[in-house]
């Protein structure tokens, strides 16, 4: 809390208020923990703001403007803190919500607060409210560093919903990154440039024996024998570097889905590389 006022008083946040901060929010490291708490702090506040504005909406004409105000703004805050907690005993003794079982509005917004408050991982928290979706495509967006990038992650959301069609068998939810070939294919830059920088990029520093090596792997069908008779060298060889390219890019050649994101990523590398490739966003 001192830390909170620091912050919204302007005031600098010495070491030890880093710390304090690093250790009340489990941050891997203390650099970059200024920005990131006023992040969570402001997403609480929206949240719960947003949160006591819908059950105000609904409590305002029961209790009265004053009153709904304050039990919207009360019972946003302790749903979003998992804290259990309502003023609804003046109504019946243990009556809590009890009365609002039908009221989407009040259930939704309770829900909301409840789920979002308790998250600690982002998967978890996504992997549960996808049951509260329709049978469609549930698309996450990458993560962001504040507020002012959202729209970056929505937009990123949005051409993966609708290039997924092109993944009949995606998980639910899918990370809009998981989607990178399918958004490139239907023309989106964005996903275009992540594919030649995360996946291409890396493999052409150095000698360029990661680029042979997977550029014959996935040509020759995963065949180590055909890829190390193509470069002349040993499959053990080949073992090593394919070891080597999953350190360098994250992605395992030897996974049907990675090799085929690899692949994409092959050939539009080439293609930039020729100068040949389109950069016009043919995605919206």
């Amino acid at each position: 809390v001192a830390v909170a006022i620091s912050m919204l008083a302007g005031r600098r946040i010495g070491l030890k208020e880093r710390w304090v901060m690093q250790e009340s929010i489990s941050a891997p490291q203390v650099g970059g923990i200024v920005r990131r708490t006023r992040f969570i702090l402001t997403a609480m506040l929206l949240l719960e703001g947003a949160g006591a504005v819908l059950l105000a909406l609904r409590f305002c004409p029961e209790f009265g403007l004053g009153k709904g105000i304050w039990y919207g703004i009360f019972h946003a805050v302790s749903a979003f803190c998992n804290a259990g907690f309502d003023l609804m005993g003046d109504k019946a003794a243990f009556s809590s919500l009890t009365d609002y079982t039908g009221d989407p509005v009040i259930n939704a917004a309770v829900c909301l607060l409840i789920v979002l408050g308790g998250v600690t991982e982002l998967d978890d928290a996504v992997e549960d409210l996808s049951d509260c979706f329709g049978p469609s495509e549930v698309i996450v967006g990458p993560a962001v560093p504040g507020l002012a990038e959202a729209a970056t992650s929505a937009k990123a959301a949005i051409r993966a919903l609708k290039a997924a069609t092109a993944r009949p068998d995606s998980p639910r939810p899918v990370k809009a990154d998981d989607l990178l070939p399918e958004r490139a294919l239907s023309g989106d830059q964005i996903a275009l440039s992540e594919l030649i920088e995360r996946y291409y990029e890396p493999l052409t520093s150095g000698t360029g024996q990661l680029l042979k090596t997977v550029s014959a792997y996935v040509e020759f069908g995963s065949s180590l024998e055909a890829t190390a008779k193509a470069l002349s060298v040993h499959p053990n060889t080949v073992r090593y570097r394919l070891r080597k390219i999953t350190d360098a890019i994250g992605l395992d050649p030897t996974t049907s889905r990675d090799a085929f994101v690899i692949h994409i990523a092959l050939v539009y590398g080439r293609l930039s590389q020729d100068g040949v490739l389109s950069t016009s966003d043919k995605s919206h």
